[in-house]
């Protein structure tokens, strides 16, 4: 994408997508907290190792990501990486992302509805564990992926 495309592209993403980050970290969320697009162009390249550690999935109903057993698993994982979480979601590419300290930060509370596409993605910063939430109606599918993440037990 051209500067001048990637700058109309941000500019008509922004403001959204600060408010669903809000959404997920239950804090207002600035621009000035969003990294560069260059460093989700570098976090992507490094991500992209990832391709060959294994997968788990899971599906659960929505209610259960505040449930004990998911705040569990999502306690291992912190304990397994403790790296910082990059949030990406559609507006990514375009607004660069944003880093919270670890998997614990992220609200698994927040309303689903505020992220339309139905899909967030949190990649540790060393780019070596994911996990992917997949929304629909009425349950959640996550998707572990990882050297330290892949083999979690639900």
């Amino acid at each position: 994408m051209s500067d001048i495309g990637n700058v109309l592209a941000r500019n008509a993403n922004l403001r959204g997508y600060l408010n669903q980050l809000s959404e997920m970290v239950g804090r207002e969320v600035t621009e000035e907290q969003l990294s560069s697009l260059e460093e989700v162009e570098k976090l992507k390249k490094t991500a992209s190792q990832l391709n060959g550690y294994p997968k788990k999935y899971i599906k659960i109903a929505s209610e259960a990501l505040a449930q004990e057993r998911f705040t569990s698993l999502v306690q291992r994982l912190a304990k397994a990486n403790s790296n910082p979480i990059s949030i990406w979601l559609d507006a990514t590419a375009s607004c660069g992302t944003l880093y919270i300290p670890g998997i614990i930060e992220f609200n698994f509370s927040f309303r689903f509805t505020a992220i339309p596409e139905g899909v967030v993605v949190l990649l540790t910063k060393d780019g070596s564990d994911k996990l992917l939430l997949d929304f629909s109606p009425d349950e959640v599918e996550v998707e572990l992926q990882g050297k330290a993440w892949g083999n979690a037990e639900y």
